[in-house]
């Protein structure tokens, strides 16, 4: 029976604390010696696409990267931007006007918002951030172009620590920071994300729209950009998104046990399994092997 169980491949189910595995012989799910805890809600990207909340203790099976869906395990991330959401509050308009809840979501509802600008240098700032100097921080934005093309990226200064994202073609443009990725949410939407090393205690999370990539003004009154979902985390890189309502919230890390018997794995022949990202491309060699004690 333990050979056609089928974990993942599509075919998930999950209950609180554990994960079921789908078995071909019985056309049904089994529960797997499988041990899930995670003391928070979180989020993922459902088979539909829409960003959904997982509940404490519930795994989360995440479309992202693939059709056949996969088990997501992160660390433990605290978004520091305390209105992720509702940037109509202590979010500061710089040439621009915002629309609060004009425009459908990446979780399905009216929830995101609509930057116009009416100025020659347009942007969105949230000053209530204080980060530690020297640390490594990724800043990352749901971000839908309407009619402009290029919005700017920074977690405290575009010269310094900022990233331009090209709306029109999917593709990250200059960069003045450590890193910074773009990734297709589908229906137009893309998260970015600028990742640098803070050398200034006093932050101010920068979402700017210009004409040209590297620019920070516009001529194009009137031009629109949607945005949902900011998040400034600290980390080489961006994890699922943390919605916050009015201060910092913390995702609790994912921890699964217990997987490693007969029951899932074939220990008559040996299995060597690892899903691995290097996360930076920086020249280190990364290895996995097999060892009888020797070399």
């Amino acid at each position: 029976m333990a050979n056609t169980f089928k974990f993942g491949n599509g075919n998930w189910a999950t209950k609180e604390d554990s994960v079921l595995a789908y078995n071909d012989e019985n056309n049904n799910f089994k529960p797997l010696p499988f041990d899930f805890t995670r003391a928070s809600t979180a989020t993922y990207v459902d088979s539909d696409g829409l960003i959904k909340t997982a509940g404490n203790g519930e795994a989360r099976i995440d479309y992202t990267d693939s059709t056949d869906g996969a088990l997501l395990l992160e660390p433990s991330r605290s978004n520091f931007i305390p209105y992720s959401e509702d940037f109509n509050l202590v979010w500061v308009e710089r040439s621009v006007t915002l629309t609060a809840n004009s425009v459908i979501s990446p979780d399905g509802t009216q929830n995101a918002s609509t930057l116009t600008i009416n100025n020659s240098t347009p942007y969105l700032g949230d000053i209530n951030n204080i980060v530690t100097t020297g640390s490594t921080y990724t800043i990352s934005c749901f971000v839908k172009k309407g009619t402009n093309r290029w919005v700017r990226l920074a977690s405290y200064s575009s010269a310094i620590s900022g990233a331009w994202f090209d709306l029109e073609n999917g593709v990250v443009g200059t960069v003045n920071s450590t890193s910074a990725s773009i990734e297709d949410f589908g229906n137009g939407w893309y998260k970015i994300k600028n990742t640098t090393i803070v050398s200034n205690s006093n932050n101010q999370a920068f979402i700017g729209l210009s004409d040209a990539d590297g620019g920070t003004s516009s001529s194009q009154i009137g031009n629109t950009v949607y945005i949902y979902g900011a998040q400034l985390e600290v980390g080489s890189y961006a994890t699922s998104y943390i919605p916050t309502s009015g201060s910092a919230v913390t995702r609790v890390a994912d921890v699964c046990e217990g997987a490693g018997n007969s029951e899932v794995f074939n220990d008559s022949e040996g299995v060597l399994y690892a899903e691995i990202s290097a996360l930076a491309n920086d020249g280190t060699n990364r290895a996995i092997a097999i060892s009888d004690g020797t070399t």
